[in-house]
Parts: C-alpha cells; structure tokens; sequence
C-alpha cells in the first residue's frame, strides 16, 4: 500500500511538471516560421450546432448578412415571420482556408450537413423562396451585395463572378418560377458552377414534404472528377441524388478555398437553418494556420499526457486489485460464500430500522430476505469501533479465522453462511483505490435466522424463562476487564472468552443483568457461604441445588480477575459434561491452579453451608 501510496505521488508529480513545459513549448511553435505538414492522415473539422459547447463562433466560423446564432442552431436568413423576411441573405462558412489541391495533389473531399426549411404556412397562398446553398471559392470570401432572391447569396444582380469569387455549389432551390434564369420551373437540387443556373438537376418533393430535418452529402472524386449531391428527406425511402463531372478545379478555384452556406429570400420568405455540419479533405495543410494548428499541438501533448497518466493508473489499479483480493478469491473456493453489498441491501430494504434486531459493541443485527438462498438469514454489521474490520495488514488473519468459524458445527451454534465486505467488485472501486470509501471497509457475516427471538428478550421477559432452557449473550457486560485499554493496546486471548463465558453462566443463574456488578454480588454470597440466595428468585426453588450450585461456582471461577487463574475451556466442559469437581475458590490467591484442583467441592452433593442456605432463604 505504501508503495502504491508514492507511486501515485510520483504519478502526479510527473504530470505537473510535465504541464509546466506546455508554455514553453507553445511560445516556441508561435514563434516558428517553418511550414510543416500535420500529422492527422488527413483535414477534417466537425460541429454539432446543437450543442453550443461543440464549437467557438469566434475561432470556428463566419457569419455574414443576416445570418446568426439562434440558440441550438444557425439561423442563414431572417429568424422571424412576424417581421419581415422578404430580401434576406445570409452566410456561413469556415473561418480557416480549406487545402484544394498543392504542386501535385488535387484532394477528394465529402461534406454532410444537416439542415431544415420553414415555410410560412399563414401564408399559404404565397409559395416559398428562395433556397440554399453549399459552396467552395476563394479564401478569404465575403457575401456577394445585392444577392437576395434567386442569387442565393452566391453571386450579385449585376455582376458575374470572377477570380477569387468564382464558385462551386450545390443548389437546393425552393422557388419554382425563376424568370430571369433558364432554370427548370419545379423545386430541384442541382450542381452550379460560377452561376445560378445550375449544370446539372434533379427534382425535389413539394415544400410540405421537406418539412423537418434532412441531411444532405456532398462528395468530389479527384480521379474521375466527378461531384456527387445526395439529399435524404423523412418522406423519402430513397435519397434524392444528382451527379456532374466537373472540370479540372484547379482551373476555376485558388489552392485554398472558403467552405460554407448561403440563404437568402426575395419577395417570398423561408427560415433556413444549419444544425449540423462536417468537412473532411484528403489533402492536409501544408501551412500552419496561425493560432488553430498551436491550439491543436497543445490538445494532442495534453491528450498524451492524459492517456500516459491513465494507463499507469490502469496498471496501479491491477496491481491493488491483485494485491487486495488475492486473499478474497482463495478463500472463496474453499470458505463461505462471498455475497455482494447489493444482496444484502435488498434483503434487508437497505438495513433500515425496522429490519434491525438488536445492536451491541461489535454490531448491529439485521432480518432479511435473501433470495439466493430462498430463506430468511441474520445479517450482523461488524461496526468499525470493534477493531475487527479487516485491513491491508490483517486480510489473511481475518480470512483464517471466517474458514474457521465457517468449519465449526455444533447445534448449539448458529450456522455462518456467507459474508460481505464493502460494495459489489465494481469499475469505480477499481480505479479509485486511493480514495478510502467507507462503504468498502464495512464487513456483514451472514448467519441463519433464529426465528424465537434472541436470548436476552426470552430470559428477560415477563414470562419467566424455565431453568432447563436457559444460553444468554449480550457484549459490554461480558467484556474481560482486561480488555477495557485503549485501542492498540489490547491482546486478546482465550482467557478473555473464558471471562465471557463466566459472565454468562451467573446472568442464566441470577436472572440479572450487570456483568462485573452481578459477579461482586455472587462472590460476596460464595464467601459467606450463602451462595445460592443468587438464584433467581423467580425460578421459586424449582431447579437442582446441585447444579445451580455448579453453574454459580463455575461461573465465579471462569470470571476471576486474574486471567492466569482462569480454567481453560477443557476444564470448563469437564465439569458441565463429565462432572468434575470444582476448586475451593477462596484458595485461588494463595495455591496454584493445579494445586487447587486437588481440593474440590462436589458438585454433586452441595456443600452444608450452601444447602443451609437454601433452607433458610426459603423457610
């Protein structure tokens, strides 16, 4: 852990100092005056208008006219039918010059672009107008005045285009009565070359059909020089395609090339809008655009960056996960069964009160349902103050001990079927294993159910609970004195579960709660020599003398202070199964254990003191 713990410092430290070399090496790349080619296989931008933090108008693109922003996409021509929107024009395009072609390469470029009409259906007498347009001319390019109507913000009224205004495009025109052009006399897409009048056509739907959004794509091949239009509609199965073979470009455009759309309305009115739009080019600049390709260095180190800090954090975290349930997966195939955190919410509607059946220092009990195993369990929180949650420096000792309670069987046990520690395996544990969470470090043991309660209600009930059946357990009370130091300092032994057990057998005999206070009690009747008046009053002398007699002795000697002079549990079972004699206790301060055993009390015949005792408490 200790490793890990400066590994991932040494992690982070690599990438501070590594981010401090970032200005240093973006001042020299403004600083160079060499061309120098990109290293992406090839020019390509992309933007989702829909998202507004998918693209930076002041760096990506141009708008012209009266085109601009309308919240989630791009308005090209007046945004309002309220007012006016007769004689509009628009423009879109990128703000960086776009490759074409250099000393040898022509490049092959495809576009897809997502867009809608809307058409003013108040005005349903009137037809719509005038359309929109995708084109390529020269960089830098600016609108075209006088350029509304069926212009369609390409070219002017009284002008034809010419040297760096000169332009390819693909038309999708929604007027049908162009009488200044020889255009066809229906809604068409169509291929234009420094004109309105379009090369090649192909019929569009009715404007009620190319309602809603409709993406079109629009490929050149530089080998066959052919330029491809596609339209697709909603109404449509099929994409509407017109096709033209272009002549050789390096004729009509410059090198680099604006890209972009233009709108525009005339004595009609339309909305056209862009909500989506991608550009890609075989051919890379060979000239650095001033403060786009600095930008792009700085992404592509940060990036690296990035992905070298992840995948070493990756490798950490396989590492720790190895490391931490190494111990998990080999008790597994051997040991209880492993159940996951999101079982055993479920089974115990996310251990809510009502669930709960008791609590003590070690934990808290809860009741649930558990259906891998189709029957009611116990479910006991191993709370963090008891010192037993298990930890990177003590997994293996708590896997010991979980196979070794699991292998114990004795009817008078409750069965420990599974267990559970922290959340589920999950990625967001995986990767975040220097963060502590406490819920990973919480333990659950899950016990079948005993369904009549615990000890304590039955022996403390107002129904008084028969000598013959009574095993209680709570957890301050019995705690060995030994053990109440501060954290850190406590060794715990078999003598402190000895203690336990002595605490044990004088509650079942007194019928009281107290732990040391109930054992002062007894020891000071065992002196004077009335020990069972400690019996309990509500028992009415129905129990054996004998055998009140032996669990109150055995219960005071199991208890005694001294931890040395404290029997084993051999001892204790011999007595309660094969009747060995007790030790005269008041002998345990001066004689050894093994001395005292050779001076016993039968515990079969009380001794006289005890057995007047008796008589007198109940004349």
């Amino acid at each position: 852990m200790a490793w890990a713990a400066s590994s991932a410092q040494l992690l982070f430290l690599f990438l501070l100092v590594s981010t401090c070399f970032l200005p240093t090496l973006s001042q020299q790349t403004n600083n160079s005056s060499v061309a120098v080619h990109s290293p992406l296989p090839q020019f390509s931008f992309s933007f989702n208008f829909t998202n507004p933090s998918n693209y930076d108008q002041s760096t990506d693109i141009l708008l012209e006219g009266d085109a601009k922003v309308n919240g989630k996409l791009i308005d090209l021509t007046c945004d309002s039918f309220e007012q006016s929107s007769d004689s509009c024009t628009g423009r879109m395009s990128y703000r960086h010059p776009v490759p074409l072609y250099d000393d040898t390469t022509l490049a092959s470029f495809s576009t897809s672009f997502t867009f809608q009409i809307l058409f003013n259906k108040s005005l349903a007498s009137m037809p719509p107008g005038d359309g929109i347009a995708f084109f390529l001319t020269g960089f830098p390019s600016s609108m075209p005045p006088r350029s509304e109507g069926q212009n369609l913000g390409l070219v002017s009224n009284d002008a034809a285009p010419y040297g760096p205004q000169q332009f390819v495009a693909v038309e999708f025109d929604t007027f049908y009565q162009n009488f200044d052009i020889p255009d066809p006399k229906y809604y068409h897409i169509g291929i234009d070359i420094n004109s309105v009048h379009s090369k090649n056509t192909t019929m569009l739907p009715s404007p009620l059909e190319l309602e809603g959004n409709m993406t079109a794509t629009v490929k050149f091949d530089n080998i066959t020089q052919i330029l491809v239009a596609s339209l697709k509609v909603g109404s449509h199965p099929e994409p509407i395609v017109v096709t033209s073979q272009l002549p050789d470009l390096r004729t009509l455009l410059p090198r680099e090339v604006a890209v972009g759309f233009s709108a525009s309305t005339g004595a009609v009115a339309e909305l056209h809008q862009i909500l989506a739009w991608s550009f890609n080019s075989t051919l890379v600049p060979t000239i650095p655009r001033k403060g786009h390709d600095n930008k792009t260095t700085i992404l592509i180190i940060i990036g690296g960056l990035v992905l070298l800090v992840v995948v070493v954090w990756l490798i950490l975290s396989c590492w720790k996960w190895i490391n931490r349930h190494r111990g998990i997966e080999k008790q597994g195939k051997q040991g209880p069964t492993r159940f996951k955190y999101q079982d055993l919410a479920a089974a115990t509607d996310n251990f809510c009160e009502e669930r709960k059946l008791g609590q003590g220092f070690f934990g808290v009990v809860y009741r649930g349902y558990l259906k891998k195993l189709g029957c009611d369990v116990a479910v006991k929180e191993i709370l963090n103050k008891s010192n037993v949650v298990p930890g990177p420096n003590n997994d293996s000792h708590f896997y010991a001990e979980l196979n070794a309670i699991t292998s114990v069987k004795h009817k008078n046990l409750v069965k420990l079927v599974g267990w559970c520690r922290g959340s589920s395996c999950n990625f967001v544990e995986f990767m975040c294993w220097c963060w502590k969470n406490k819920t990973n470090n919480r333990l659950f043991l899950v016990y079948e159910l005993v369904p009549k309660g615990n000890l304590h209600d039955n022996l403390h009930k107002e129904e008084t609970l028969p000598w013959e059946t009574r095993s209680i357990r709570r957890t301050e009370a019995y705690l060995d004195p030994q053990c109440k130091k501060p954290v850190g300092m406590v060794e715990f032994s078999r003598s402190s579960d000895v203690y336990s057990f002595g605490i044990l057998l004088l509650e079942i005999a007194c019928g009281e709660q107290g732990g040391m206070l109930i054992r002062e009690k007894v020891w000071q009747l065992y002196i004077n020599r009335s020990l069972l008046r400690a019996a309990d009053d509500r028992l009415k002398g129905e129990f054996s003398i004998s055998e009140m007699e032996t669990v109150l002795i055995l219960g005071l000697w199991c208890s005694y202070l001294d931890n040395n002079k404290r029997p084993s549990m051999e001892q204790v079972m011999a007595v309660l199964e094969h009747g060995k004699q007790l030790p005269d206790l008041n002998s345990l301060d001066t004689t050894s254990v093994s001395a005292q055993m050779e001076t016993y009390i039968d515990p079969q015949a009380p001794t006289s003191a005890a057995s007047s005792s008796y008589e007198q408490m109940h004349e």
